[in-house]
């Protein structure tokens, strides 16, 4: 069978605290069994997603499979971009959620197995999605910019993921997430920022953190955006205000039923576009990776990636 007829997998052994290594093999197995013409290759190291892709199109194939976590698949979906769209209009992505965090899955399938997935890959069905861009400062000090598929994060929720990555996953997403949430309160000062919201509203202040949402969840579940929609072109702003650790520790549970959104300390803006001035400290999150920091500015993508399933 020619390569553009067949899968081919990114596949992240590291991914669920290695858990996917030991069954990822599997997994293929049952893949196979079912009819599904797959190849895969594995990552080494942080990067290799987007290379890997890379040379899947050149080599000829359509159809890619993320598997492992969010940053696995922001890595895919940069290897499938290629200036502001698709390096092919005919290309297609699905994604096999095996990470610790997998938030964008749940916006787009729910929960997956196995078996769901399989089935995902067995249907025609198709469904094109938003991607967000983002301009920022890379750890080389030079611009640069990254697409984006679920989040991004700015002030503490990006302190968060940064003491989550760089620690065991052990837990699993939830306590993980809580207990880098523990740490990282004792240290963590509200910062000041200045956003321009679509080029017209002008937003300036203390606040303890900026997410700029495609997707519903971040944080293993945390439904922080519960309207948020993949496909209506338009991000989901949410902005938690100038507020102490004790308040946000008290207002966790809140955040995971997306309740968090009527409190007076939470708005939530719906926009296209974003300008962001920051403190030269702060950290940028995407995906559930840290590609960098000071981040400048925001881009809408509207229905620019085809996702099966």
């Amino acid at each position: 069978m020619k390569a553009y007829e067949k899968w081919l997998a990114i596949v992240n052994p590291f991914s669920a605290n290695g858990r996917t290594r030991e069954n990822w093999a599997r997994y293929w197995q049952e893949a196979k069994l079912m009819g599904i013409d797959l190849e895969y290759c594995l990552t080494s190291c942080q990067g290799d997603g987007i290379k890997l892709t890379k040379q899947g199109i050149q080599q000829g194939y359509k159809k890619f499979i993320a598997v492992g976590g969010d940053g696995t698949v922001n890595e895919v979906v940069n290897g499938l971009m290629a200036e502001g769209r698709m390096a092919s209009e005919d290309l297609e992505l699905a994604v096999f959620g095996l990470g610790t965090g997998s938030d964008f899955i749940r916006s787009f399938q729910g929960d997956i197995n196995v078996n769901n997935f399989i089935n995902s890959l067995q249907t025609r069905n198709t469904r094109k999605i938003d991607l967000g861009k983002v301009i920022f400062q890379n750890s080389s000090g030079q611009q640069d910019s990254r697409y984006f598929i679920n989040a991004s994060n700015i002030g503490f929720g990006a302190e968060v993921v940064n003491e989550a990555n760089m620690n065991s996953k052990v837990l699993g997403s939830k306590l993980t997430y809580i207990a880098r949430v523990l740490t990282t309160l004792l240290r963590y000062k509200n910062t000041e920022v200045s956003l321009l919201v679509d080029n017209e509203l002008k937003i300036e202040g203390r606040f303890c953190g900026i997410m700029v949402c495609n997707g519903k969840y971040i944080g293993g579940g945390m439904k922080i955006a519960p309207d948020a929609d993949l496909r209506d072109g338009l991000f989901d702003l949410v902005v938690i205000k100038d507020i102490s650790a004790l308040y946000l520790l008290s207002r966790i549970p809140l955040i995971y039923s997306g309740k968090h959104i009527n409190l007076p300390a939470v708005d939530i803006y719906r926009c296209q576009s974003l300008k962001i001035e920051t403190p030269e400290h702060s950290l940028l999150e995407i995906d559930g990776e840290i590609p960098g920091t000071l981040p400048s500015a925001y881009y809408l993508l509207p229905q620019c990636l085809t996702m099966r399933g």
